[in-house]
C-alpha cells in the first residue's frame, strides 16, 4: 500500500478470498465481495482440496477424489456468477498441504488481500479451520482479512468501515499494521481509536497512564487529523478481552492487529489472544505482519 505524503491509498486490485462453501466461508466471501465493489477489485474465489482425506465417506461409500474436485470447481463457477457486477477468478486446487497451497498460490497470483473464515462447519476439505487460518495469517505476506464466527453481515450497498480498532505497539509491524487502519479510515471517513493494552501484573505509578497515553499519541503521523479522527485509547488486564471490549463499546467494523516475532503482541497471540479475538469479535480482523 503505497503513502502518498502524509495520505495513504489503498491498492486493492486483486483479491483472494478462500472458501469451502461452509456459511463460515459463505460469510468471508461476502465480506470480499463488497470490499471488492468498494474498490473495483478483481476477486478471486480459492477452494482447496485436501488430497490427505482420501475421499469422503457418504452413503455408506468413498467418493473419488476426482468427482469431489469436480463437483467443488462447478461450486466455484456457481458462487462466481452470483457475483454480479464483479471481475471474477476461480483457482480450484489439490493438496495435501492446505496451508502451503493458499501460501505457494498467494505468492503466484500476489492478491493484495486475503480473506477467510476462520472454522469451517463443513467436513470436507477442512478448508479454513481455526489453525489453517492462524497457520496464514502468521506466513502470509500480504494482510488477512479473517471473518470470525460471530462476524456480522456486511452491508449489500455502501460498505464502508465507520470506526476501526487498531491495537496499537511500538514494533515496526505494528505501524505497517497502522497504515492498513488509516488507509481504511481515509476512504470510509472513519473514526479510529488507537488501542494499546497495559499487561497484568506490569508494574505501574501515578504517571503511568499519562505516560502511556503521550507515547501512543506519538505513533499516530503527523497530518492524519487532517482527513482522520483517531482517538488514543489505554486499556488494562487481558489483551484479547480488552481489545474486544473496546470494539464492542464503540461498535467497530474492523479491528486491526499486527503482530511480530518477540513483540509483547506475540507474546498474547502464542498464549491465545489472536485465536479469542477472532472468536468473539462481531466484526471482521485484519492481520497484517
Amino acid at each position: 500500500m503505497p503513502v502518498i505524503g502524509e495520505r495513504y491509498r489503498i491498492n486493492l486490485e486483486r483479491i483472494m478470498v478462500t472458501t469451502d462453501f461452509s456459511p463460515a466461508a459463505d460469510l468471508a466471501v461476502k465480506y470480499a465481495a463488497a470490499l471488492a465493489r468498494r474498490f473495483d477489485s478483481t476477486l478471486e474465489l480459492v477452494n482447496v482440496l485436501d488430497l490427505g482425506t482420501n475421499g469422503a465417506d457418504i452413503g455408506g461409500g468413498a467418493v473419488p477424489l476426482d468427482r469431489i474436485a469436480h463437483g467443488n470447481a462447478e461450486e466455484l463457477r456457481r458462487e462466481a456468477r452470483e457475483l454480479e457486477g464483479i471481475r471474477t477468478e476461480e483457482a480450484m486446487l489439490t493438496s495435501f498441504s492446505v496451508v502451503d497451497a493458499i501460501l505457494i498460490h498467494t505468492n503466484e497470483t500476489k492478491p493484495q488481500l486475503i480473506v477467510m473464515a476462520t472454522a469451517s462447519r463443513h467436513g470436507l476439505g477442512k478448508l479454513v479451520l481455526g489453525s489453517t487460518a492462524e497457520q496464514i495469517f502468521r506466513r502470509a505476506t500480504v494482510p488477512v482479512l479473517t471473518v470470525g464466527p460471530n462476524a456480522k453481515e456486511p452491508e449489500s450497498t455502501g460498505f464502508h468501515f465507520r470506526n476501526i480498532v487498531y491495537a496499537a505497539s511500538h514494533s515496526e509491524e505494528s505501524r505497517k499494521a497502522a497504515t492498513f487502519a488509516y488507509a481504511f479510515a481515509q476512504d470510509s471517513g472513519a473514526h479510529v481509536y488507537v488501542c494499546h493494552v497495559i499487561p497484568e501484573g506490569e508494574q505501574l505509578n501515578e504517571n503511568s497512564e499519562e505516560q502511556a497515553k503521550h507515547a501512543l499519541e506519538r505513533l499516530v503521523p503527523p497530518g492524519v487529523t487532517d482527513w482522520c479522527t483517531p482517538e488514543c485509547v489505554i486499556q488494562y488486564g487481558n489483551a484479547s478481552e480488552a481489545v474486544l471490549a473496546v470494539a464492542e463499546r464503540v461498535n467497530a467494523d474492523l479491528i486491526v492487529l499486527g503482530p511480530r516475532e518477540n513483540s509483547f503482541a506475540l507474546r498474547y497471540l502464542k498464549t491465545g489472544m489472536t485465536p479469542k479475538v477472532l472468536a468473539a469479535a462481531t466484526c471482521p480482523v485484519m492481520t497484517v505482519r
